[in-house]
């Protein structure tokens, strides 16, 4: 269902002395917009950030010299961000109408995301000479935007309706929780390890033979280790590489009944051909 709001970051259109003040803005199907700073708080009071236009990217600031670390800046957006929609959220579900004020206060009313930090700057100075935390090139910054969502928020995400699963393993609990016994999970251990060792990580609409094929050459290759240690390594014995075929056979049913997949290609690769 689409939401009856849009929640989008931007910078106020008149510079100040430290560039232009950051702010979430709500915006409603009456076109109606509701402003929300964006706000530090150091010893209980608050500081508004702001932030030079050369230095502002897709909601991110890329640059600049700050009070904290620049990696720390954007987790501040983020999570008043995130406190915006909730606030949001609530409001609706309790069917009371938005206001700024409204917004404003429960956004900033709740437990701080940031604790007090007795290195941070504590005049009504906003930007300092701190150059910790910058990075170093605009692939660095890109990485960081494309992982910047924190599990932590992840519920809050699917219960707004703004979580979007991409990834295998992202539906596998799902998979379990309604198609599948539990014993199944014996395999996702197996799926995770093959991800972190390969980076191979498969986008859940691109599954198919292909990538069975990659992760179960690599499972008869590199087999799997055990113990304290993990030193000893043992190679699968083929009563066990059919288990796991017959789990992802039955993990691609589920995703193709559920309609998350178009077709059932990953049902053609068989264990024989790396045999």
């Amino acid at each position: 269902m689409k939401l009856p709001y849009k929640i989008s970051r931007t910078l106020k259109r008149y510079d100040s002395k430290h560039g232009r003040q950051v702010l979430i803005r709500v915006r409603t199907r009456s076109k109606k917009d509701f402003e929300i700073p964006v706000y530090d708080t150091i010893d209980r009071v608050r500081f508004p950030i702001s932030i030079k236009i050369e230095n502002w990217y897709n909601g991110y600031a890329i640059g600049g010299d700050y009070h904290i670390p620049l990696k720390n800046l954007n987790l501040l957006i983020d999570s008043i961000d995130n406190k915006v929609h909730y606030a949001v959220f609530i409001l609706l579900q309790r069917k009371i109408e938005l206001t700024r004020r409204k917004i404003l206060h429960l956004t900033y009313s709740g437990p701080k995301y940031f604790t007090k930090d007795p290195e941070r700057n504590e005049t009504d100075e906003l930007i300092t000479k701190y150059h910790e935390g910058a990075f170093e090139s605009d692939e660095e910054f890109l990485n960081f935007i494309s992982n910047t969502t924190d599990a932590k928020y992840n519920d809050l995400k699917r219960e707004l309706g703004l979580y979007e699963k991409n990834y295998l393993l992202e539906y596998w609990n799902d998979f379990i929780r309604d198609h599948a016994p539990s014993s199944y999970s014996n395999s996702k251990r197996a799926i995770q390890k093959y991800i972190e060792e390969t980076g191979d990580n498969c986008i859940v609409t691109r599954y198919d033979d292909n990538w069975l094929y990659r992760f179960f050459k690599y499972l008869i290759e590199n087999g799997y280790k055990k113990g304290a240690d993990e030193k000893s390594k043992f190679i699968y014995k083929a009563s066990t590489l059919s288990k796991y075929l017959k789990h992802m056979r039955s993990f691609g049913d589920y995703l193709f009944e559920q309609k998350i997949i178009t077709n059932q290609n990953y049902r053609r690769y068989k264990i024989k051909e790396e045999g």
